[in-house]
């Protein structure tokens, strides 16, 4: 029912999309509440069946595990065929509720992996979404759940500069709302707290090198990582939101689209690096948007072919002659321009 369920959404949202009739920003949101409805009820689904089978006392608090979201779930611009990138928190509540037989780690564990399951084995209706928990405490390495103390202390104590600029897109999704409001305070006072001092520019400004060393195209356009791409974009306006984040509340959003638009209203830009950088982000969501249509893939990048780029061209409404080429002077346009402004104000 769930995959069912999904796939019938994504259909509906992507005529509509196709047809323009709902803007860019829309179609993000109205796919991540898809998402999110899905992992709701992927969880509750979870937490009966391992009640089931777990020795679990009728006093334990056992709806204490919250849900963060993270990337672009978290900043509610989803686009088709995207991961969950997620964080599995929880909150014991009263530890002699849980009794001897059981901890709530082992409980709360067990809820997570069978979400997870739900979510993403494969069946004859496919699957519902692919879950990526890798950003959560010490990665790979970390326990899959996180207990609320120890997801504040490792932030607090042990975190690096590239974690906090992940937790810029963290935002609660889904648990008790007073364990989604204290996990929300705590990663807000973590992000904003600290400012961003040149040395933390510079940084960022090699990590970002880095990721266009390592997943950067020889052949083709990836719009995502390539220099000029989507991630410089994210990359300004999460140094901007970093750095002035404390004392100006409207860049305290997961939502790239709205941080751009904040920048602009605060002048933290000159007007024409602010423009470019919205205009660029704008068209390449919308340019990503259609190669996940076109190919049903988390598809980053574009064959430098005159006849793929006049198929995606036609794709995004133009069908006079030559939308190919217009695509291709497009691109490069806002391409060199994000790159440009990138290396102003964080590579320089």
């Amino acid at each position: 029912t769930l995959r069912r369920f999904r796939h019938e959404e994504v259909l509906r949202i992507g005529v509509h999309d196709i047809e323009g009739e709902l803007p860019l920003q829309v179609v993000g949101e109205q796919l991540t509440w898809l998402a999110e409805v899905c992992l709701t009820a992927a969880a509750g689904l979870a937490r009966r069946e391992v009640l089931v089978r777990a020795a679990v006392p009728p006093g334990a608090p056992v709806d204490g595990l919250a849900v963060v979201a993270m990337g672009k779930l978290g900043g509610a611009e989803l686009s088709y065929n995207s991961d969950l990138d997620v964080i599995y928190v929880y909150d014991p509540g009263d530890l002699a509720a849980w009794g001897e037989r059981t901890t709530p780690q082992e409980v709360f564990t067990k809820i997570a992996q069978r979400t997870i399951s739900i979510l993403q084995t494969p069946t004859r209706e496919g699957i519902v979404y692919t879950i990526d928990t890798r950003l959560r405490p010490s990665g790979n390495q970390g326990p899959l759940v996180t207990s609320i103390e120890a997801f504040e202390a490792y932030h607090r104590e042990a975190a690096e500069l590239w974690e906090r600029q992940a937790l810029i897109k963290a935002r609660v999704v889904m648990g008790p709302a007073a364990v989604r409001a204290r996990l929300q305070r705590a990663i807000d006072g973590f992000v904003y707290g600290g400012g961003l001092d040149p040395a933390g520019v510079r940084e960022i400004a090699t990590m970002r090198e880095r990721i266009a060393a390592e997943r950067g195209t020889t052949s083709g356009i990836n719009i995502k990582t390539d220099r000029g791409g989507l991630v410089d974009v994210e990359f300004v306006a999460q140094m901007l939101q970093l750095r002035h984040g404390a004392t100006h509340a409207t860049l305290r959003t997961p939502t790239t689209a709205a941080v751009l638009e904040a920048v602009a209203m605060l002048e933290l830009l000159p007007p024409d690096d602010a423009q470019i950088l919205c205009e660029g982000y704008a068209f390449l969501r919308r340019l990503e948007s259609r190669l996940r249509i076109e190919h049903d893939q988390p598809v980053e990048a574009l064959e430098d072919d005159p006849q793929v780029l006049e198929a995606v061209a036609r794709a995004m409404g133009d069908t006079a002659a030559g939308a190919g080429d217009r695509l291709r002077q497009i691109h490069t346009h806002y391409s060199a321009s994000i790159r440009e402004a990138f290396d102003r104000w964080v590579a320089g």
